[in-house]
């Protein structure tokens, strides 16, 4: 009679986690337009740890991590997703793998930027480039540099971002895929500055290119930038035309969604459908506190209270005006915390409470003191001071008979 082998619970275990890892990974790797089902979600949560904690095989845990690393960032899976990565780091530390240490850096820097811990995106970036240098990868260079001028766009320090995206963009060759996404950021940096027909005019290059090369998801974002610019300027059906085609691009993007349908709140706010534009604020909101979009959330805040202030529904002004607040202030950027400061400010004067709004628009210009090199907060500066002046004649004058 023929012996029969004992059974290895811990090699078939093992065999289950690397056919998971690399189904896993063949499943992200597909298709990157499609939907990225509820199970491929919960699958590529589970395995990072039962992967690294096994450790048979380096590489196909590390084209695992870097392959659905996007395809979760992309399903709203920024929190969860990022212990596997910081896992992951950990794991290529130990190993000395250095090219995979910087790529993991770059995923994660990108991450700390969308969830608005921009000192950490920075320093994770900056290290992921110095990595790249070390290893004279000079697109890996280029690739965190263009990201680094994402943050510091955010951050407001629109000159240091224009020169770091400029920068990337001269280390790139010309048709290198890369290039859609700096001259995107160059895109962003025009339209904070208030120069947009530069950027309707830069973000239609980065559109060429994102078109030639199939990149659907950066040429949704890139509709709903061109349609944030067309706002800006009044256009409000080329506006329309833009988010809608950037809608038609997004299926599996639940945070673009969310902004797309708050741009679109925007116009209507602008268009003077206020209704509409709660609704759409409101929308926006939920979907920013489930997938811990702090930057979004605390301007979907702000758009709350310009609402309700208009609705004259002024505590909730009051409250949605303070959240904002909290949120900038958490995040550490000083002209939208001015802007939104201002806003509350405004809800106080409306109801002829000027002293109260006095003491807030001077809060909002001491913020913006030390920001006398950013055309933004010069705007932002004067246009405050027209408001204080407003406030205090209407205190001096005192109640009509």
């Amino acid at each position: 009679m023929a012996s029969v082998a004992p059974f290895d619970a811990t090699a078939t275990f093992r065999a289950h986690v690397a056919r998971g890892l690399s189904y896993a990974t063949e499943r992200a790797s597909g298709d990157r337009q499609a939907v990225f089902s509820q199970a491929d979600r919960d699958l590529a949560l589970y395995l990072p740890d039962l992967a690294l904690r096994i450790g048979d095989d380096r590489e196909r845990i590390y084209r695992y991590l870097l392959t659905v690393a996007p395809r979760m960032e992309q399903a709203g899976h920024r929190w969860q997703w990022l212990r596997a990565l910081e896992h992951g780091l950990s794991y290529a530390r130990q190993f000395a793998d250095t090219a995979i240490e910087a790529e993991l850096l770059l995923h994660l820097g990108y991450l700390h930027l969308l969830l608005g811990s921009y000192d950490r995106a920075l320093e994770e970036l900056k290290n992921s480039q110095a990595i790249f240098r070390q290893l004279e990868d000079v697109r890996g260079m280029a690739r965190a540099q263009i990201r680094q001028a994402f943050v510091l766009r955010r951050q407001g320090q629109l000159n240091a971002a224009w020169d770091m995206a400029n920068q990337a963009l001269n280390l790139l060759p010309a048709d290198d895929a890369e290039r859609a996404l700096g001259a995107m950021a160059l895109g962003v940096i025009l339209l904070e500055r208030q120069e947009y027909q530069q950027a309707a005019i830069t973000m239609k290059e980065a559109l060429t290119m994102a078109v030639s090369n199939g990149d659907k998801r950066m040429e949704s974002w890139l509709h709903e930038h061109l349609g944030a610019v067309m706002r800006r300027t009044g256009d409000f059906d080329e506006t329309k035309y833009h988010l809608a085609r950037s809608r038609e691009l997004a299926p599996d993007d639940p945070v673009h969604k969310a902004v797309i349908t708050m741009t679109l709140g925007a116009v209507h706010f602008e268009s003077g459908e206020v209704a509409q534009a709660l609704e759409g604020f409101l929308e926006a909101k939920e979907v920013f506190l489930q997938y811990a979009e702090l930057p979004r959330l605390a301007i979907a805040y702000n758009n709350l209270g310009m609402a309700y202030k208009t609705l004259g529904r002024t505590e909730q002004a009051i409250d949605a005006y303070h959240a904002s607040i909290d949120l900038w202030r958490q995040l550490g950027n000083a002209t939208p915390l001015a802007n939104t400061t201002a806003g509350l400010a405004l809800v106080y004067q409306a109801q002829n409470q000027h002293q109260q709004a006095i003491e807030l628009f001077d809060m909002a210009l001491e913020i913006l003191a030390g920001r006398a090199d950013d055309p933004q907060s010069q705007k932002l500066t004067k246009r405050i001071q027209g408001y204080r002046a407003d406030s205090l004649g209407a205190l001096y004058k005192g109640p009509v008979a």
